[in-house]
């Protein structure tokens, strides 16, 4: 995997890759080593007012985020996911994800901090929600049992239009005091990327926020795909 990201790197110049681990590492050495293996394509203590491209043009063009607190380290390239990302969450299963109106739930992931700043005696670790630059919409489907990917759903939900209605459906989604949770979304999630048509959504959501295609900040009207490998079940 490693080699087929740093070949893709190579091959695409321009291409900026953001990978989001649900993190199980546990032994300390194995986390330098990890990090170690993309060299100096990786971004350290990661600054999103920075335009990504100047990182694509110093030749960072990986950023990695993490769940698990214990092994956040920005200064060797192990970001806090909840610093950075706001996302929804992932239980949508093959039993109802075929249906053309069924969208992902618009439940927060990661829903330990509020959507105002907090005064500073009750500050968590973690940014407001609105203070996140990322809004990931988790666009897949996984099996009810065995929690895995599954391509003929894939070809299903990766349909342009299914796509554009769940990031409607995710803007609109309000809590108990009428707030917007999702205020844009500029990562989309998806699984079997090589199936359905998601490449017309990332191009239309892009000319829907900024006259140019091409947008290059980690800001609220910048669009940032994000997906996964061919048979991988995204975490």
């Amino acid at each position: 995997e490693f080699i087929s990201i740093r070949f893709q790197l190579e091959s695409n110049r321009n291409e900026f890759i953001v990978i989001q681990l649900q993190d199980a590492m546990s032994i300390k050495t194995t986390v330098p080593y990890f990090v170690s293996l993309f060299g100096s394509l990786l971004i350290t203590n990661f600054n999103t007012s920075i335009p990504l491209s100047t990182y694509i043009t110093n030749n960072q063009r990986i950023a990695i985020f993490t769940s698990n607190d214990n092994n956040v380290n920005p200064t060797i390239g192990m970001h806090d996911t909840k610093q950075y990302i706001i996302e929804n969450w992932f239980e949508w299963d093959t039993s109802t994800c075929y249906n053309e109106s069924s969208t992902p739930s618009f439940d927060l992931r990661h829903d330990d901090s509020p959507l105002v700043p907090q005064e500073p005696q009750q500050q968590s670790s973690s940014r407001s929600i609105q203070q996140r630059p990322a809004v990931l919409c988790n666009h897949f489907c996984v099996h009810p049992i065995f929690r895995s990917g599954d391509i003929q759903a894939s070809t299903s939900v990766n349909q342009p239009e299914r796509i554009l209605y769940s990031v409607q459906s995710m803007m609109a989604t309000t809590n108990d005091q009428q707030q917007y949770l999702y205020p844009h979304v500029n990562i989309i999630m998806v699984d079997y990327y090589h199936v359905g048509n998601i490449w017309t959504v990332q191009e239309q959501l892009r000319n829907t926020v900024d006259e140019n295609p091409i947008t290059t900040t980690m800001e609220p009207s910048s669009i940032l795909p994000l997906t996964t490998e061919p048979s991988s079940t995204p975490t």
